[in-house]
């Protein structure tokens, strides 16, 4: 079954040279949580931008809309969640930069010349920083082997029974783009 969501916005933040896209990927049926999800994240993301004044503290703009996004999921995703990559395209001056922000296993990547380039983070408990952060919460190493094994993604939006370990805190990317760039894409895992 489907479970994937996106949402485009073309222009962003009422900039013409602005645009933003998400990728959003459902778990445990969570067709739901990536749909609700891809409704909420653009609008908490350009309120975050533009409460921010300058735009110039994008992780923490990207932060603040993945935790209202997290926070919006309580009643719809409560036992199921969803992975996203989001990036935004923003003209600085006369410079392009890609800001990117992902949870989970859902990735962002960019084509730099011949080379694609992931630009995101899996969040799974085979990476070794998330594997760390579990192993210190009390909880999930007291928990039963089935109750791991529903921890796929360490990070997501939605989760909530699992929230103990399965954070909203996305990874956070910026890059100026050159003209070797030709694409961005967003791809579930």
């Amino acid at each position: 079954m489907e479970q994937n969501a996106s949402a485009v916005a073309v222009p962003f933040l009422n900039e013409a040279s602005t645009c933003c896209f998400s990728l959003l990927e459902g778990h445990r049926d969570g067709l739901e949580a990536s749909r609700a999800a891809s409704v909420h994240l653009h609008k908490f993301l350009e309120k975050e931008i533009g409460s921010d004044g300058s735009g110039w503290n994008m992780k923490g703009c990207f932060e603040n809309a993945f935790s209202l996004t997290d926070e919006a999921l309580k009643t719809i995703a409560v036992d199921r969640g969803a992975t996203v990559a989001s990036c935004l395209i923003r003209k600085y001056d006369d410079q392009m930069y890609l800001h990117t922000a992902n949870v989970g296993c859902t990735r962002a990547i960019l084509c730099r010349g011949p080379k694609a380039i992931c630009i995101s983070e899996d969040h799974s408990p085979l990476n070794s920083a998330e594997h760390h952060r579990l192993a210190d919460c009390p909880s999930y190493t007291d928990s039963s082997a089935r109750t791991r094994q529903l921890v796929r993604s360490t990070r997501a939006l939605g989760d909530h029974l699992l929230k103990d370990w399965v954070i909203s805190r996305p990874h956070y990317c910026s890059l100026e783009l050159c003209p070797a760039d030709s694409a961005v894409a967003c791809v579930t895992g």
